[in-house]
């Protein structure tokens, strides 16, 4: 796979390129994100946030962006499958629907406080390190730079 701009096609949609994505590093995020949105979920169900904060801000978000292309599941399946051959880094193409620029964005700002949020210990979820977020910000980057036309980037270990 080049590392072309997104592409598009009739029958996928607009495809964001993750080039050398880290596919462990990938799995430990979505395991970081999954267990602090399943925290802030129980926040929101207890009644006792604001509907302003930054809980429910990212709580929203990350709704609003799985109604648009169900999370990141198109990956999950071949990330295990490439991490069960032993490969560190693999290619993926994800389809996705090219109104998800907005909130890409917004998830990308409202994330950074979240994680703030963990850092002072408001949650029972630990901050995430700092490979886990430069992961995130290089995922959800690469997907807003191609949503606004640039090329791939790859993954660099010292994204």
């Amino acid at each position: 796979m080049s590392g072309a701009e997104a592409m598009t096609s009739p029958a996928e949609g607009l495809v964001v390129l993750y080039l050398n994505y880290p596919l462990a590093i990938g799995a430990r995020a979505s395991q970081h994100y999954e267990e602090l949105l399943r925290e802030f979920n129980l926040m929101m169900a207890s009644g006792t946030v604001e509907a302003d904060s930054p809980v429910a801000t990212v709580t929203r978000l990350v709704r609003e962006l799985t109604d648009r292309h169900a999370r990141n599941t198109e990956l999950e399946a071949p990330r295990m499958e490439a991490l069960l051959r032993g490969e560190t880094h693999h290619d993926f193409r994800l389809p996705i629907q090219r109104d998800t620029l907005e909130p890409a964005v917004a998830l990308d700002e409202v994330l950074d406080r979240a994680d703030d949020i963990s850092r002072q210990g408001h949650t029972l979820v630990l901050p995430p390190g700092e490979d886990i977020v430069a992961f995130r910000r290089w995922y959800l980057r690469e997907m807003i730079t191609q949503l606004e036309g640039g090329a791939a980037r790859p993954w660099s270990d010292r994204a």
